[in-house]
């Protein structure tokens, strides 16, 4: 068979009725009634292409595939350009990377040096506690010592006006005794 241009693959309808004439037909182990067929599928896609593409495109895809598959024959680094871009990206990952582990480091430490000082604070607090129950128990002292020391005042003054109109009254009696 010599290939005069394009052909269409055979299409049927779901009652197995040519719609379109074509070159496969639909009694082959690829095709199917329903058009769902691996080699429809194929079918399909060049129908697509021959109706989508104009030669101008297919030339210009043929001529670059061409220029490609002669570069990679002639060029001994093809690839390698490709490979140094991806190796140059592999190192900027790992050092990427290095520069995360770094700050999770610092963090680390930075999270550790906050623990210390946070226990050193709570340290602090437990004995500024125990200063502040000393200080309201010696407040206390102060207080019933003051206290007593104005009771002691009131006693002593009271003690004082005792003596002191006992000691008029004495001094009265010496002086009629004195007198008599």
């Amino acid at each position: 068979m010599s290939f005069e241009g394009y052909q269409y693959i055979e299409e049927r309808d779901s009652g197995d009725n040519i719609i379109i004439e074509g070159v496969v037909s639909k009694k082959s182990a690829f095709t199917t009634s329903d058009n769902q067929g691996i080699f429809d599928a194929f079918g399909h896609d060049l129908n697509w292409l021959y109706e989508n593409c104009n030669a101008d495109t297919v030339k210009s895809i043929r001529d670059s595939i061409t220029n490609m598959y002669e570069d990679m024959k002639t060029n001994p680094d093809w690839g390698a350009t490709s490979a140094k871009l991806e190796a140059e990206k592999a190192i900027q990952a790992a050092k990427d990377a290095q520069a995360t582990a770094d700050k999770i480091q610092a963090t680390s430490d930075t999270v550790e040096e906050i623990a210390d000082a946070r226990n050193e604070i709570l340290e602090m607090l437990s004995q500024i506690r125990s200063m502040k129950d000393e200080v309201v128990a010696d407040t206390e002292s102060v207080r019933t010592n003051s206290a007593n020391a104005r009771v002691s005042e009131t006693n002593a003054k009271a003690y004082v006006d005792k003596v002191t109109i006992h000691w008029g009254l004495v001094n009265d009696k010496l002086c009629i005794i004195g007198e008599e």
